[in-house]
């Protein structure tokens, strides 16, 4: 039972604060302590509050070493009452996954205490939720810099931080086992850890630690512990447990999660239409715009509007590079590599790249360009140049530093290195750790490129089957899986009418037949190949049983 209650108060005192604090029998409403203190102004209010909480304890009987071991309060958070209130305002802002208007605020919190290493903490998460590793890992530097203003909490949340960043998944998940075991009942903690499970594969798990952060929410879940439910739920194949969390999304998320929602389930019609609203609405910022865009090139691909596909990647990719959003536009860049090769084959050349840029993900991404485009010896340069790049910056880059050694050797006709390169990757499907691209589809679709040529259709086929799978079994780049999804089913349709498993084949025509029904003028010979293959392998099958 509650046996007293501790009771505070502050209140305005002229320029400065009077604070008082009372311990209250919790029966008898008997005051048992009551001690107080004047705090001359905003700066001095938490020093004064961290000063009469000794005193309140040591009037309570507690010993005086503990109370002398306790650090000042002032050294866990900041002297500047100021710059607390303005971290609050962004740790607001952060919680509800709006993140570059966090990173405004605190660098106003900054400004009034640069030492405030909760705000360089709180400044890393933003990054790191934005795609900026470098300027998370040092922001999060910053804050480990200044231990003595650190709790042990902060301490163990930002070091897993670092190791994530870093390259260290294991590490990283260690140091928060550690923290959820000291802070069970913390959100944050169990959140974290539901963040960093996904970025290790482990999706069913990730989801149980963020339906946990809910659970411990004493004031309910933020956004973040939301949106982490949300997309371990689409990525896990099970839209319709995602559905009533829609509803409770706010923000851009909010706002594009029925399109997530539609897509993730299959609904391709109205995942299109949603997107094209997404689109033309003023309102939207510029990462929904190019979440619809994704969405819309891979409804327009489909069909077999290639052209118009890659006009609408190619848009968003001119507004990233004007913005200069290097990795989206190299995002972008990725995704119109990706088209070229599911709809025109290896040697397919991806047409007018853009203005590059020296980053890591850029130098990856011009590489397999100039080896799509024949141009193999600028892609082993660029190659060559990246390989010298760290290796936490290297691990960031997911599977394509392995797609780019492929795509040169899968130009020039090496086949067997295409599957020595990728073979392992297309069994795994995405890279662990913090990346900044997803790329299941494409890597599966070059691996089963590779067997076809090395004639054998059979693992041709499995490969072609997965690249275009629905999550899980697919990945999830939603987007892409949809933007090779005819192109998948027509050469699923050869395949099977090769090997003459006829009623296989047949499943996949239709399928193929029911979806691409608006190709290119040079498209359109790829439905009649289709029809041909098939028609002549039922001709033979029906000869032979005579």
């Amino acid at each position: 039972a509650v046996r007293t209650v501790l009771d505070g108060r502050i209140g305005r005192l002229g320029k400065g604060y009077s604070v008082v604090l009372r311990v209250v029998d919790a029966d008898s409403a008997r005051v048992v302590l009551s001690v107080s203190d004047v705090a001359r102004d905003e700066d001095a209010l938490i020093p004064t509050v961290g000063r009469i909480s000794k005193r309140l304890r040591s009037g309570l009987g507690e010993r005086r070493s503990a109370i002398q071991a306790t650090r000042e309060l002032v050294l866990s958070i900041t002297p500047s009452f100021e710059a607390f209130r303005t971290w609050r305002r962004a740790f607001e802002l952060l919680g509800g996954s709006e993140n570059r208007a966090a990173i405004t605020v605190l660098r106003r919190a900054l400004e009034l205490d640069p030492d405030f290493a909760g705000a360089w903490g709180s400044l890393g998460f933003c990054f790191s939720n934005l795609d900026e590793p470098d300027s998370a890992l040092a922001a999060f530097r910053q804050a480990l810099a200044r231990p003595h203003r650190l709790d042990e909490f902060r301490r163990l949340n930002y070091a897993s931080q670092v190791a994530l960043l870093s390259g260290d998944i294991s590490g990283a998940l260690a140091d928060n086992e550690r923290l959820v075991q000291l802070y069970p009942q913390s959100s944050i903690a169990h959140n974290g850890r539901g963040y960093l499970l996904q970025s290790a594969g482990r999706l069913s798990e990730a989801l149980e630690s963020s339906r946990t952060a809910e659970k411990v929410s004493p004031f309910g879940p933020s956004q973040q512990v939301l949106l982490n439910q949300f997309s371990d739920l689409l990525e896990l194949g099970r839209a319709d447990e995602a559905r009533p969390l829609v509803s409770r999304l706010r923000g851009s998320s909010g706002v594009g999660a029925p399109m997530w929602l539609s897509a993730a389930g299959g609904n391709w019609p109205t995942a299109e239409s949603l997107a094209t609203m997404l689109q033309s609405n003023p309102t939207s910022d510029d990462d929904l715009r190019a979440e619809a865009a994704w969405v819309l090139a891979a409804a327009q691909a489909s069909r077999g509007q290639v052209r118009a596909a890659d006009h609408t990647l190619r848009q968003m990719q001119s507004e990233a590079e004007t913005t200069h959003e290097t990795l989206r536009a190299n995002r972008l860049r990725w995704t119109r590599l990706s088209l070229a090769l599911f709809s025109r084959g290896v040697a397919a050349g991806p047409g007018e790249p853009g203005r590059w840029d020296g980053t890591t993900a850029g130098l990856v991404t011009r590489g397999q360009w100039a080896a799509a485009a024949g141009d193999t010896t600028l892609a082993r340069r660029l190659l060559a140049t990246v390989r010298k790049r760290s290796a936490p910056d290297l691990a960031r880059q997911g599977f394509t530093p392995a797609l780019l050694q492929a795509g040169i050797a899968a130009r020039t006709g090496r086949w067997q290195e295409v599957l020595r390169d990728l073979g392992p990757a297309a069994l795994q499907g995405e890279a662990t750790g913090y990346r900044l691209f997803d790329s299941a589809p494409l890597v599966r679709w070059l691996v089963a490129e590779a067997y076809e040529r090395l004639d054998r259709p059979d693992s041709a086929a499995a490969y072609f089957e997965r690249a275009i799978a629905p999550p899980p079994l697919g990945g999830s780049n939603f987007p892409h899986s949809r933007m090779a999804f005819s192109f998948g089913h027509r050469r699923l349709v050869l395949l099977y009418a090769r090997m003459g498993r006829l009623q296989e084949a047949r499943r996949h025509w239709e399928v193929f037949s029911a979806t691409f029904t608006r190709p290119d003028p040079e498209m359109a010979p790829l439905v009649e190949e289709a029809r041909a293959a098939l028609a002549s392998a039922e001709a033979m099958a029906k000869s032979a049983r005579r």
